[in-house]
């Protein structure tokens, strides 16, 4: 039997381990949450498609990547037109030979699904003052999704979104737009919902 005084020892023992975890776990969680350190910053987001479906997508600030699904290829691209559709995306892009579709041109107002607009582009500021320019103006995209195949017989999905802004009281000139990444991961949701209910 250990004595008082060594389970005393232990005790300490292992309250100062537990602390030194607790301290390890909080100093790394700033970097876990991308408060700090330059790291890239997640949430969950609740999107109403334009044919009515609800759908939760993790939005971080990391810049648009490609997005791999657990599809072949050939899944991919059968879900794409209801997915591009389900966005009130009517395409007038389509490339079956390298798996592409898109819109040349689809114009938003303040507004993309039922989130501000904001929420999909950065445009910078309105001219003279410090109000997101997305939200107040007219912004005029070109969206294009090809499905690429990896070695592993997976899909990946490229979407690429070129747009600008236009302020609506006519003060200043186009302004261009950059993709925060959210539409992209939407499409790549969608598609593998869509693609698995069949």
């Amino acid at each position: 039997m250990s004595s008082p005084v060594q389970r005393r020892a232990n005790d300490r023992r292992r309250r100062l381990l537990l602390l030194g975890f607790c301290a390890l776990l909080l100093s790394a969680l700033p970097v876990c949450a991308g408060s700090g350190g330059g790291g890239s910053e997640t949430r969950t987001v609740t999107i109403l498609t334009g044919d009515g479906q609800q759908i939760e997508v993790r939005r971080t600030t990391e810049p648009p990547t490609d997005h791999r699904v657990a599809l072949t290829a050939d899944e991919a691209w059968s879900a794409l037109p209801d997915v591009y559709h389900a966005l009130s995306l009517e395409a007038d892009i389509r490339v079956p030979a390298q798996r592409q579709i898109g819109v040349s041109q689809r114009r938003y107002r303040g507004q993309v699904l039922d989130r501000r607009a904001t929420e999909f582009f950065n445009c910078g500021v309105e001219p003279g003052l410090n109000r997101p320019l997305a939200d107040r103006a007219r912004i005029d995209a070109r969206i294009v999704t090809a499905v690429l195949e990896n070695p592993d017989g997976t899909a990946s999905l490229r979407t690429r979104i070129q747009a600008t802004a236009m302020p609506t009281g006519g003060t200043g000139g186009r302004a261009e737009c950059r993709s925060t990444g959210l539409m992209e991961r939407i499409i790549a949701e969608l598609t593998r919902e869509r693609a698995q209910a069949g």
